[in-house]
């Protein structure tokens, strides 16, 4: 627990930097993990993403219906618990939530795509997109009006996402928060990121100037939210 305003505002400082894809100085992007190290650990039972054709000249059909987003879009209700998860992959030092119902189903090196057009399969993609804004290949993939955003990334090594709620919901969008624990120092504090993504060119996008303007906040629990991390 924090246990002074000056712990809160570190912690804080910690979230915002990992979650924003900020860089500092001259330090080199960190490298895109790989399939092998993203892929999840579960002797071959878990998620069933579109792998890479290990020889484009003998792409069939088949491949290419493979490849297309038959994410569930039957659920059109809010989740009333937390969703399950079938894995929990890292990219880049945080894990990001994935399912075979609600996305992302496709995934192409840095760039996961195919989530469902519901609230749960919203709340999946914006679980992925908003603390990976900073990876090139992520950022020019979901923000909408304006992809020049600093390039580079920092590790999110320490911040992991805790909990989520819904605020708002139509078709068109949904606005959440997510709440993520930031950890530094033997200390650790929860900050809660206001996104909202929009449904556009059938896939959920986020707009920059959200992105620019929504301000985190420290909160000191998880009342009010529901809690969904690695391991709930």
């Amino acid at each position: 627990m924090i246990r002074t305003k000056t712990r809160i505002s570190t912690m804080l400082a910690v979230g915002v930097l990992a979650l924003a894809g900020c860089t500092g100085g001259e330090e080199e992007p960190a490298a895109a993990p790989s399939a092998e190290e993203t892929a999840p650990s579960d002797g071959g039972s878990g998620s069933s993403y579109a792998t890479e054709a290990t020889d484009e000249d003998e792409a069939t059909d088949e491949d290419e219906e493979a490849a297309e987003c038959k994410a569930d879009d039957s659920e059109q209700d809010i989740p009333a618990d937390a969703p399950t998860v079938d894995a929990w992959p890292q990219v880049n030092g945080i894990g990001v939530p994935v399912s075979d119902t609600f996305g992302p189903i496709n995934r192409d090196g840095d760039v996961w795509t195919c989530f469902a057009h519901s609230p749960t399969g919203a709340l999946f993609a914006a679980a992925y997109i908003r603390p990976l804004t900073g990876m090139p290949a992520v950022r020019g993939e979901y923000i909408s009006d304006d992809p020049a955003l600093e390039e580079g990334t920092t590790d999110a090594n320490g911040v992991q996402l805790r909990g989520y709620k819904f605020t708002a919901y139509d078709e068109s969008s949904v606005s959440l928060e997510l709440v993520y624990e930031a950890s530094t120092g033997g200390e650790s504090g929860l900050v809660a990121f206001p996104v909202t993504v929009y449904w556009e060119s059938d896939q959920w996008v986020v707009h920059r100037s959200d992105l620019e303007s929504s301000d985190p906040k420290s909160v000191t629990g998880l009342t009010g939210y529901t809690q969904w991390s690695v391991g709930s």
